[in-house]
């Protein structure tokens, strides 16, 4: 998960195991998940224009109206699901690791069942699909793998179709001033937001709270590049997503419509 060659840092810009104890977070890693692929935490965005996030514990849920860390991986995906929610963890018909292709179940509610479909032609993936005849069929999302203090494995953050704007511009903002996602500290924090349907909702608001120097942004590099290909593998389920109006998850957006 880390370069062995990294040297512990003392007084780092964020209290991150990674950092402080490279060697040591290197030796637990390579033991106990050896055959091992960990269930990482994952964090929805609430529903109903919720302001706090919840956060799976081993004991217990945590309540936190901000998500504070290292982001060490983020990536486009989509997933539909032709059923409502029944409160099991039901798995998409079809679902998309990367944004692009999509693979559906044998058994899926789709024409291309067993197979695959381009997302940006796919008829689920347009707008006016979704049952209201406003937003998409499909939900379109990004996840985002934040490392937090004190942790050396990242939770999960799904971003949700009506948050993806703000987003896509934090990252933009950031590729501005020549700054990678794990070169710097994030911070989540969520404001209520209307639609023009009625429907309330959380959006995301996403703002840099620190820089890393550039020795720690070498630790975080190696750090990320070892633990992404377990990451992009991750599935997605109904636990990813909050639910909407019709107990379907979808996306709820407008095409062009102002949302914030």
């Amino acid at each position: 998960m880390t370069n062995h060659n990294l040297p512990a840092i003392t007084n780092p810009t964020v209290n991150l195991p990674i950092l402080t104890q490279p060697d040591e977070v290197r030796e637990i890693l390579e033991e106990n998940l050896d055959g091992i692929v960990p269930e990482f935490p994952r964090i929805k965005f609430p529903s109903g224009g919720g302001l706090a996030f919840e956060i799976p514990g081993e004991e217990e849920t945590a309540v936190e109206t901000t998500l504070v860390g290292v982001v060490v991986d983020q990536h486009r995906m989509n997933a539909y699901w032709s059923a409502k929610y029944d409160g099991t963890k039901n798995a998409p018909d079809c679902v998309s690791l990367d944004g692009k292709v999509g693979m559906a179940r044998p058994d899926a509610n789709v024409a291309w069942k067993g197979g695959c479909q381009d997302c940006a032609s796919c008829p689920l993936n347009q707008f006016g699909s979704a049952e209201d005849g406003r937003g998409k069929a499909c939900k379109n999302m990004r996840r985002v793998a934040m490392l937090r203090e004190g942790e050396i494995l990242p939770i999960l953050i799904t971003i949700p179709p009506t948050s993806i704007k703000e987003w896509d511009a934090y990252i933009v903002g950031l590729t501005s001033k020549l700054k990678r996602p794990y070169g710097v500290v994030t911070k989540i924090k969520l404001k209520k937001a209307t639609n023009s349907g009625g429907i309330e909702y959380s959006k995301g608001v996403f703002t840099k709270a620190g820089d890393l120097t550039p020795e720690e942004t070498k630790h975080m590099q190696a750090y990320a590049a070892g633990l992404k290909p377990v990451l992009r593998n991750v599935t997605i389920d109904v636990t990813d997503v909050a639910e909407v109006d019709d107990g379907r998850p979808r996306d709820i957006s407008d095409p062009g419509e102002d949302i914030a």
